[in-house]
């Protein structure tokens, strides 16, 4: 998640076509006025490419920022929001389901919070 923060606010020094393009959206009743900026999920066409580091980490970024407010620009601010954020999870870790402390599901692709944890495919 770091890196991927490092991407979005272009402290690596890397091609622009690698960088998820952020979400159009407009406010509604049920989001805030400062939003969290989400990003478009790369389209796949392979399982190779659909299990890539942008398509992944697009898809935790998007499932993290329901719950955290991600719009900050200090790298050592994230990076204690996000040390909070897995600390808490490890509450709710079940060490006889290994799989409950998984951000992406192995089976349907899809991303889902530590904190409040969803049977998906168990």
């Amino acid at each position: 998640m770091v890196f991927f923060f490092k991407l979005i606010h272009k402290l690596v020094n890397i091609s622009e076509s690698v960088i998820p393009k952020p979400r159009t959206s407009r406010p509604t009743r049920y989001s805030n006025s400062d939003m969290t900026v989400k990003f478009n999920v790369p389209k796949c066409k392979t399982t190779t490419y659909q299990k890539s580091f942008t398509v992944r980490t697009t898809r935790i970024w998007n499932s993290i920022a329901d719950q955290l407010n991600l719009n900050m620009n200090n790298l050592s601010t994230f990076k204690s929001v996000m040390l909070n954020y897995y600390s808490s999870a490890l509450n709710h870790y079940d060490c006889s389901n290994p799989r409950t402390f998984k951000t992406i599901c192995l089976k349907c692709n899809t991303a889902r919070s530590l904190t409040h944890p969803i049977s998906c495919c168990f």
